[in-house]
């Protein structure tokens, strides 16, 4: 599976599972954490088409409450929750994973160059966001 991944997701996911000294075991991970994400987003999508059909931008707004759940109670459930509405988003709008996933990646590296300014809430912000 490792091959079908980006470099830089692979490259976590043996990070990830770095601590395990057995090699065979070291690989079952790195196959299961992609899998896993692959086999969620797969029953995501069958949720989001079949058991809850729904408009494409339906995900989106689901996201936000969930979010908003999330920001008010941060424990993994809530995080789940947005996790999975988030695919539901890319699962509903024909996006493929490893779009998403390419994407994702392009955004973070865009992130890792920018300059934060912390806020008075303690968030943080980029400052070409500010200077708008």
């Amino acid at each position: 599976m490792t091959e079908y991944l980006h470099p830089t997701l692979a490259q976590a996911y043996r990070q990830a599972a770095c601590q395990v000294d057995d090699k065979d075991t070291h690989k079952a991970r790195v196959f299961w954490i992609g899998d896993s994400l692959l086999d969620l987003a797969a029953d995501v999508d069958e949720f989001t088409r079949h058991r809850v059909p729904q408009e494409r931008h339906t995900p989106a707004v689901k996201c936000a409450a969930e979010a908003a759940e999330f920001a008010a109670n941060p424990c993994l459930e809530e995080a789940a929750d947005v996790l999975i509405t988030v695919l539901g988003w890319v699962t509903s709008n024909d996006h493929l994973m490893e779009t998403f996933l390419d994407m994702a990646h392009a955004k973070m590296h865009r992130n890792l160059a920018r300059t934060w300014v912390q806020q008075p809430d303690g968030t943080w912000q980029h400052v070409e966001a500010l200077v708008r």
